[in-house]
C-alpha cells in the first residue's frame, strides 16, 4: 500500500512538473501551477486504475469499481497540462474557442475534459476541444509561407495539368 501511494505521488509530481514548465514560459503563475495538485493526483489515480484488478486479471480496477469498461471515447486522456483550445457555447468578441490547459477527463460529462482557462482563470468542463502546443498570433506568422509548408503549391500552371484533362477541355 505504501509503495502504491508513493507511486501516485511521484506520478502526480511529474504532472505538476509539466505545469511548472508553463510557469517558465510565462503561461501560468506559480500559484496557478501549484493549485493543480488535486487534478494531477486525480489523473495519476485514474491511470493506476487502468491496471489489472488483483482479484480478476481480465478486469481493470476501473471496471471493478464502476462496472463499465474503460473507453477513451468517453474518457479522453491527454498528457497533463497540455495546452488546448476548448469550444465555447456562444461566440463573443474573442471568437468561438478559449485557450486552456488539460487537467484530466471529466467524470460528470461523458467525453468531456476538465480545462483550466487561461483567459478567465477558471475551471470548466469542455466536450469539444483540440490540443495545441503553441497558438501563434496571426500577425506573427507568414501566411503564404505557412500555406506552402502545409499544402505545397496551391497554384497549378497549365504545364502541370495532366494531359488527359487538358485534352478533354
Amino acid at each position: 500500500v505504501e509503495g502504491k501511494g508513493r507511486w501516485l505521488q511521484e506520478v502526480a509530481q511529474g504532472h505538476v512538473n509539466r505545469a511548472m514548465e508553463l510557469v517558465r514560459n510565462d503561461t501560468l503563475t506559480v500559484a496557478e501551477a501549484k493549485s493543480m495538485w488535486y487534478h494531477a493526483y486525480r489523473l495519476s489515480l485514474l491511470v493506476s486504475n487502468m491496471a489489472p484488478c488483483d482479484n480478476d486479471e481480465n478486469k481493470s480496477r476501473y471496471m471493478e469499481g464502476t462496472g463499465e469498461e474503460f473507453n477513451l471515447s468517453y474518457m479522453p486522456m491527454l498528457p497533463f497540462a497540455t495546452i488546448l483550445i476548448g469550444k465555447k457555447l456562444l461566440n463573443d468578441d474573442r471568437g468561438r474557442g478559449e485557450k486552456g490547459i488539460y487537467l484530466g477527463p471529466s467524470m460528470l460529462v461523458r467525453g468531456g475534459i476538465i480545462m483550466f482557462s487561461l483567459v478567465s482563470k477558471a475551471l470548466s468542463i469542455k466536450y469539444s476541444f483540440i490540443a495545441r502546443d503553441h497558438m501563434p498570433i496571426l500577425s506573427d506568422i507568414d501566411i503564404e509561407k505557412g500555406t506552402e509548408l502545409l499544402y505545397g503549391s496551391l497554384m497549378k500552371t497549365f504545364d502541370e495539368i495532366p494531359q488527359s484533362i487538358s485534352d478533354n477541355g
